[in-house]
């Protein structure tokens, strides 16, 4: 498989990617005259990891491709990546491919789960972003965005409507360094996700820049039914046992309008008048459609 049709890189193009991403000005070397590079010099790495220029060299071109791990720790240092970098690094430099995980079951163990936050939207996601389950009240977000057989990154950065969030490159980018953190090339939908999104100038750039990040929590913009947009705060946790799978769950402020539309929407929901487009988590095969549609 050649570079241009994985989405899984070598540890020796993610440190020539991340390499020109670093500015001299913020890190410990000395610098004088304009430089004409942009980044880092190998030398330059070598010498803020404390390795030798000729071994940094070797890591770049790929002929040592499973440095130790104090090399790792150090070059991540180098290199400004923070933990998340590190720990990606330790997965290009083993080699070594996870097991997928069995999705179904864990949606299944967690769909009565949902169903009990009446008063939370919340959704799962698999390493795609792709939804698996979610509760009445996440349908009724933002047009029924976040139901079954969506996708959340190509629903975030495919709709131009959804670009005009006040956080939007942070929001996205987040997206897109986790769509990297957790790619694979040997799953078909990995690669249709990365490859759809590629269209899209900003996720190119993040892409090319090799960065990586955890889904953590922040603020963003959702109508509910025909209310807003107004601002939910949503958190994020990996699942435990089913490694790059999501729990996506929103809050409201007490007291504020964005509580009270959830309010609405739950006696819309509760009494059958709700015309949102929702997808009920209940039932086999509930998750096994995928619409690449924007």
């Amino acid at each position: 498989m050649n570079s241009a049709s994985r989405v899984v890189p070598t540890l020796a193009e993610y440190l020539r990617a991340r390499r020109v991403t670093v500015r001299i000005e913020d890190t410990a070397l000395l610098h004088g005259r304009p430089r004409r590079v942009q980044g880092l010099r190998r030398e330059e790495v070598a010498e803020l990891a404390c390795i030798s220029p000729e071994y940094y060299q070797r890591l770049e071109q790929g002929r040592d491709r499973h440095p130790t791990d104090q090399v790792l720790v150090a070059l991540s240092r180098a290199l400004g990546v923070g933990e998340v970098g590190l720990t990606y690094m330790r997965r290009l430099a083993s080699a070594i491919v996870e097991p997928a995980v069995d999705a179904p079951s864990t949606v299944w163990l967690l769909r009565p789960l949902l169903d009990t936050w009446s008063d939370s939207p919340a959704y799962v996601t698999d390493a795609n972003l792709d939804i698996l389950a979610a509760n009445a009240l996440a349908g009724e977000l933002s047009d029924g965005v976040f139901v079954p057989g969506r996708n959340v990154a190509l629903e975030f950065y495919l709709d131009p409507l959804r670009r005009s969030q006040p956080r939007w490159d942070a929001l996205a980018t987040m997206l897109a360094g986790w769509l990297r953190m957790t790619a694979r090339d040997d799953e078909p939908r990995s690669v249709e996700v990365r490859e759809t999104l590629l269209t899209d100038a900003h996720f190119r750039d993040v892409w090319e820049r090799h960065d990586v990040s955890q889904m953590t929590g922040a603020s963003a913009l959702h109508r509910v039914g025909t209310l807003g947009p107004l601002p939910f705060e949503f958190t994020v946790l990996e699942i435990s046992g089913a490694p790059g799978h999501l729990l996506f769950t929103y809050q409201a402020a007490a007291g504020s309008p964005s509580a009270a539309a959830l309010r609405w929407a739950r006696a819309r929901t509760a009494s059958g008048t709700s015309t949102t487009p929702w997808v009920s988590s209940r039932g086999p095969g509930a998750a096994s459609s995928v619409s690449l549609a924007s």
